[in-house]
């Protein structure tokens, strides 16, 4: 399963809903008690119900008295006629006090760190957490894998799905993620927050295009299929020669960039596996996040634009994961809450639609 980019949090959801109960109230309230001084007034214009009964020799009239209403009802008929006194006020001023009530929501800041939404501050568990994260700087993981669209022609390992994966991992190296932040417009690439393996080495990318790479190899573009798999076999046997050590300075095994194949049988591979990491400390944690959502976007946009290509791309970040939880818990509330108000509505609806039924008796 995908996220579709950035989802409100569950904390965001929680104070716009506080807005739409209070604003729920207001109006419930209004209607209850406007509804109640209807009441009494069809209650105090038939308060004595004649019945004529015409029985010989002469007519004879009998009146039925309905019980009084209780100071409670007394109490709301009286709020109630000074709302119908006054109808435009009281509507105007609920109104603008639950406007300035949702004003608020123009500071509300999207928050999807599961640890600040879950987590009490200053706990234990925040204290382990961060201590963990700051002393280790735990990497983020993004992950994708290429597989073939044709599933009668099932293997990667050919020249035109490599270049396909080579186009791809430039596109991704290269592109420019703009996010606002605190009323400013920001950029990130991917060299700002990768994780590298040595300092003068590049990002931490695991590929079989890294075998490529290196100064003494042909670069993609300008390779057969011949050299390709001369290269591949090389350094599928001997991951640790220098020859196969690219950008990133790391020897690679097959194991961690292809998959589908059985014991040594490489070249039987159903898929390629791209691993990126970035870096998940407190300095960086923000703009890595960031550029987790512009990686999202723009692999989305790739495979619905470029439905001709040979491989197919699917992929899992971090923030895959945090949005997909906060997509689960948003949508069970939602249902929640709309669930709360149909249920009241109705009832209101059904209790107050007939002045017999004895609301508060």
């Amino acid at each position: 399963r995908r996220v579709h980019g950035d989802r409100i949090s569950f904390l965001c959801d929680m104070q716009v809903s506080l807005q739409l109960v209070i604003a729920y109230l207001v109006f419930a309230f209004v209607f209850v008690v406007f509804a109640l001084y209807k009441i009494r007034s069809q209650t105090t214009q038939t308060d004595e119900v004649h019945h004529v009964l015409l029985e010989p020799p002469g007519q004879v009239t009998i009146v039925l008295r309905k019980p009084p209403l209780t100071t409670f009802q007394n109490h709301c008929v009286d709020f109630g006629t000074l709302i119908e006194d006054n109808t435009r006020s009281c509507f105007v001023l609920p109104v603008i006090a639950v406007s300035l009530l949702l004003a608020g929501l123009s500071s509300c800041q999207v928050e999807d760190d599961p640890m600040k939404l879950w987590v009490p501050q200053k706990s234990k568990a925040d204290d382990d957490h961060n201590e963990f994260v700051h002393t280790y700087d735990v990497p983020r993981a993004e992950t994708l894998v290429f597989v073939m669209k044709d599933e009668t022609n099932s293997s990667v390992l050919t020249l035109d799905a490599l270049k396909e994966l080579y186009t791809v991992e430039q596109m991704i190296r290269n592109f420019t993620y703009e996010y606002e932040f605190e009323g400013k417009v920001h950029q990130v690439r991917l060299r700002d927050v990768c994780i590298r393996a040595f300092n003068d080495s590049d990002c931490m990318v695991q590929s079989v295009t890294e075998y490529f790479t290196n100064l003494h190899q042909i670069p993609i573009p300008k390779l057969t299929q011949d050299t390709m798999n001369t290269i591949l076999t090389d350094c599928f046997s001997n991951p640790r020669n220098p020859h196969c050590v690219g950008h990133s300075k790391l020897a690679i095994p097959p194991s961690l960039i292809i998959g589908g194949y059985n014991l040594n049988h490489y070249f039987n591979a159903t898929c390629y596996v791209t691993t990126i990491s970035l870096h998940n400390g407190q300095d960086l944690r923000s703009r890595s996040m960031n550029w987790e959502v512009g990686l999202i976007e723009l692999l989305e946009n790739h495979n619905r634009h470029h439905k001709e290509n040979l491989l197919k791309v699917m992929y899992s970040t971090e923030r895959s994961v945090v949005d997909e939880v906060l997509h689960i818990e948003n949508e069970t509330f939602t249902g929640v809450l709309f669930a709360c108000y149909f249920v009241a509505a109705v009832f209101l609806s059904v209790r107050l639609s007939s002045p017999w039924l004895g609301f508060f008796s």
